[in-house]
């Protein structure tokens, strides 16, 4: 969606933050499990999740994982939350003003 003068919708513009954020997470999380030598499902068995969730979140089929989950994730690849959260592009909070 635009505005009159063109430019995207205040919407448009944060549906776009949100995938992006979500991409970098869904990149940090798959780093890093990748990292330790976890597969997808040793990676679940060691977050108490079912063993099909990180191919799920991995292929971007689950789109909205709780807080909850994210710090079970966090506290299985042995890294933080605010970790997961930073953009590999840049070291910056993913979804940070650039």
């Amino acid at each position: 969606m635009s505005s009159k003068k063109g430019k995207p919708s205040k919407a448009h513009e944060d549906e776009e933050l949100d995938e992006q954020v979500l991409q970098d997470l869904i990149d940090n999380v798959r780093r890093r499990r990748n990292e330790l030598g976890y597969s997808q499902h040793e990676a679940a068995r060691r977050a108490h999740l079912d063993l099909d969730y990180f191919p799920a979140f991995e292929s971007g089929n689950r789109r909205n994982p709780e807080f909850r989950t994210l710090m079970k994730i966090a506290r299985a690849l042995e890294t933080t939350l605010s970790a997961l959260f930073t953009s590999p592009a840049d070291g910056k909070l993913a979804g940070r003003k650039r």
